[in-house]
């Protein structure tokens, strides 16, 4: 990891430089004397070369008897050495097939023993997995196959209301006649193998028990000689979890609460609340809140910088800001993605030559070693000149007794270009009204922050992952108030 040497200027050098040369310091030299927001944890220990593949083998000789895994609906229990073995068969099972290390091999499904022996088994020899959400639909999923080219897709034949395995064929009807492992498909041509979890034999589709039961001595040893072949820097790994987004600081202080004051067997639980900022493209994480972080600050900031991360916070012209200032955050380190998957102008748009990954968040960044979100830029309201972070206004509003949380969008205004529109979602019985919302508002924030528009929803529109999607809230407003930024309002 390249190390970066940096030099500050204090107030005092500043003023020496101007004592000595008696000149005017330049606005620039002046701008030196501030502390920008540039953090670099190194951390306390040096980074591991290990793979994920060598963890699993580590993990196996040195905890073997210990659980890895404990599947309860399933009723299923892996010790390490267990998910190694059982990881090693399935990755044989796979080779077997004709995979080869770098090939993707997607997962859809839930959370269950085999997703997690998949993601073993991929480690292990070195395929590149792809993780499928398990609510998508036929065309979603077409679009993840097609995209990064998936050769083999592993799937349970149903799961509550989805039919899995009758989606596939959908997408590639020749799975109705070929053998396994066979698919020609001109809808997925990349896709070879169906692995289908399952005790009934379906047309075109491996069991996973019966991937899982084709190991060789042979395929073993192969599995062993890839994982000393590879090396931390060469593999290409898409990462799957997601970044997480800030709760609403009343409902953690309202968890936190209540589940402290539960008692169980006698004696009173303890939860310790933590909170992480990070995104898919940084592997999740690049902040988190510390152990022994009050609940106070889990509920104000994102957490401290993450070890090995460098993070700083710029202006629109990519020039660090001093720290308190908001900005866009920039994150920088082993964590960051190689780039998106046969997109070179999105990873340039993303990631600069010097490799920092632009987050597009709205970020305030403290000396300390603590963050803030503020917002996402391309959700930055700009009324009449007046630049808007909507999150500002949503932690403002959420004080109020009354409101449960808050969502603060922009609409198009004819004469302002924008105008602030606040969703709420009220506590159970509240009688609140848009005037007294307005009220509350008067004196406490800037006159051009109060919304002009307050909708009272019972819910938010969501991900299948649970984030709130800000762009159909602005659709149901903007058609419900038949809003426009060319017309005027009747």
């Amino acid at each position: 990891m390249l190390q970066l040497w940096r030099h500050r200027l204090s107030v005092s050098s500043c003023l020496h430089c101007y004592k000595s040369f008696t000149r005017r310091l330049s606005v620039t030299e002046w701008r030196c004397a501030v502390k920008a927001s540039y953090l670099h944890y190194p951390g306390d220990e040096p980074l591991s070369p290990l793979t994920t593949g060598q963890l699993v083998e580590k993990a196996a000789e040195q905890w073997g008897d210990r659980e890895a895994l404990v599947s309860v609906h399933e009723g299923v229990r892996f010790n390490f050495e267990q998910a190694k073995q059982q990881g090693d068969r399935l990755a044989a099972g796979l080779i077997g097939m004709g995979l080869k290390p770098g090939d993707r091999v997607a997962i859809w499904g839930p959370n269950t023993s085999q997703w997690y022996l998949t993601f073993v088994a991929a480690a292990r020899a070195g395929f590149i997995i792809v993780n499928i959400n398990p609510a998508y639909q036929t065309s979603e999923l077409h679009y993840c196959l097609a995209k990064v080219g998936v050769k083999a897709l592993i799937a349970p034949e149903t799961f509550k209301t989805q039919k899995y395995h009758e989606m596939v064929m959908k997408i590639a009807p020749e799975l109705q006649t070929c053998a396994p492992g066979q698919l020609r498909s001109e809808n997925v041509p990349d896709l070879t193998s169906l692995i289908v979890i399952s005790d009934n034999k379906l047309p075109g589709a491996y069991r996973f028990r019966d991937v899982m039961d084709s190991a060789t001595p042979e395929q073993l040893t192969y599995i062993q000689q890839l994982q000393s072949e590879i090396n931390a820097d060469d593999g290409t790994n898409l990462q799957f979890t997601s970044g997480t987004t800030g709760q609403p600081k009343a409902t953690l202080l309202s968890h936190h609460n209540t589940v402290n004051n539960v008692l169980l067997f006698g004696k009173r639980l303890q939860l310790f609340l933590k909170i992480g900022y990070g995104m898919t493209e940084t592997s999740p994480l690049s902040f988190a809140s510390l152990s022994t972080d009050p609940i106070d600050k889990v509920g104000t900031t994102v957490g401290y910088i993450m070890e090995h991360v460098e993070a700083k916070v710029v202006d629109d012209k990519g020039k660090s800001v001093p720290f308190g200032t908001p900005g866009e955050l920039w994150i920088r380190g082993y964590l960051t993605m190689l780039g998106y998957w046969n997109d070179d102008k999105k990873t340039e748009e993303t990631i600069g030559r010097d490799k920092w990954l632009k987050t597009g968040d709205q970020f305030i960044l403290q000396e300390n070693g603590y963050g803030k979100i503020v917002g996402r830029i391309k959700d930055m309201i700009i009324r009449g000149g007046e630049n808007i972070f909507p999150k500002e206004i949503e932690e403002f509003l959420e004080k109020h007794p009354d409101i449960l949380e808050a969502q603060v969008i922009g609409v198009p205004d004819y004469r302002m270009g924008e105008e602030v529109c606040a969703c709420l979602r009220l506590v159970e019985g509240s009688k609140l009204t848009t005037e007294q919302v307005k009220e509350y508002c008067k004196g406490k924030i800037s006159h051009f922050k109060i919304p002009r528009y307050i909708h009272f929803l019972t819910n938010f529109p969501k991900t299948v992952s649970g984030k709130i999607q800000k762009f159909q809230l602005q659709k149901i407003i903007i058609e419900k108030e038949k809003l426009s930024a060319e017309n005027r309002p009747k």
